[in-house]
């Protein structure tokens, strides 16, 4: 029999969440697609490798020991690659600088950490008001890394034109509620998107965002839309420090003063990914490039708001691949990390 990678790679997956819907979110396929897949395998194999219920996913007999030979197998593979590039032969060098491009993300915040990766002049940092201009400057190999972000609705796939990348998800988190300190929601300990029904709602100031209202009627059954559309994040915080408006943003984000952030429930989410272009310099570099997004996304968390990282820590599941565990004296256990795509 063949080695299908996608369909062992699928299952391991399922294996380790026990939940097809988590699976597919972390590859950012549909629930059918990662179905398919492991219907595919145990075909092949003649045995069942899943008890399903509409509660519940188990590992049968079978399933235990195709997730340990995976296991196996990529821990041999590990061990190849490291005396593959222990090899004197190296890889093809870039011919310029590094260059890490960013969306949606502070370059002051990240200097310092991406300052880690090449030495003082090896590298440079790029800022793009668009993520589709990200990707394009990134498939014609005018950036090495594009650090970007999208919103969307639970368990949908993400539009953004991705061929010729390699693309993964490093964290989805719950989008919360912003309001001023004055407005009569702010001394809640959440909201759901009822209560925000009827007040004027500001639009973040990105592209992704402009089919938030679509998604969030979606979720409530309830015609949703912008009343206020301002060009920059500063003026969207001045509207809401001044008026009743709310707005969605990220709980990793840092709280302008006079704003209030709080829990939503039922609302959409958002994505932050990390893309790279083919080159054997930058691919051997991209393991390290993900590491250092994911610990700056948890440090970042940890300082932004105490309280979502306190609910990463106590529920690592949810945010699988992050550091959330192990990193700080109040982590429960640790968490291994997730493997770049």
């Amino acid at each position: 029999m063949d080695m299908n990678w996608a369909d062992l790679t699928t299952f391991k997956i399922v294996a380790e969440e026990l939940s097809f819907t988590r699976a597919a979110g972390r590859l950012m396929v549909s629930v059918s697609a990662v179905s398919q897949r492991v219907r595919r395998l145990e075909r092949s194999l003649g045995q069942r490798l899943l008890t399903r219920t509409t509660t519940h996913v188990e590992l049968t007999e079978a399933g235990e020991l195709a997730r340990e030979s995976i296991a196996s197998i990529e821990e041999q593979w590990s061990r190849t690659q490291a005396r593959i590039q222990g090899l004197e032969e190296s890889l093809p060098e870039l011919a310029r600088p590094l260059r890490t491009a960013l969306y949606r993300l502070a370059p002051c915040d990240l200097q310092k950490p991406l300052a880690t990766i090449a030495a003082p002049g090896a590298s440079e940092l790029r800022h793009y008001r668009s993520v589709a201009l990200g990707l394009d400057q990134l498939r014609r190999g005018e950036v090495d890394f594009l650090w970007w972000r999208t919103w969307h609705r639970p368990h949908t796939e993400h539009g953004e034109d991705l061929r010729e990348l390699h693309t993964h998800e490093v964290v989805t988190e719950d989008a919360w509620a912003y309001l001023g300190g004055r407005h009569p929601l702010a001394g809640s300990p959440g909201l759901s998107l009822e209560q925000l029904a009827d007040f004027a709602w500001v639009a973040p100031p990105e592209e992704s965002a402009a089919a938030v209202p679509r998604q969030l009627s979606e979720v409530t059954g309830q015609a949703k839309e912008f009343v206020h559309y301002p060009e920059s994040q500063e003026l969207a915080h001045e509207l809401l420090r001044t008026s009743t408006a709310v707005s969605l943003g990220g709980p990793s984000e840092p709280l302008p003063a006079g704003l209030h952030r709080l829990p939503l429930s039922s609302a959409v989410q958002i994505r932050y990914m990390l893309s790279w272009r083919h080159h054997p310099a930058v691919e051997q570099l991209a393991p390290v490039v993900l590491d250092l997004y994911r610990r700056w996304y948890v440090e970042r968390t940890s300082v932004c708001n105490p309280h979502h990282h306190r609910r990463m820590v106590t529920d690592p599941k949810t945010y699988p691949g992050l550091p959330v565990t192990g990193y700080y004296p109040s982590a429960p256990r640790a968490m291994a990390h997730g493997a770049a795509a």
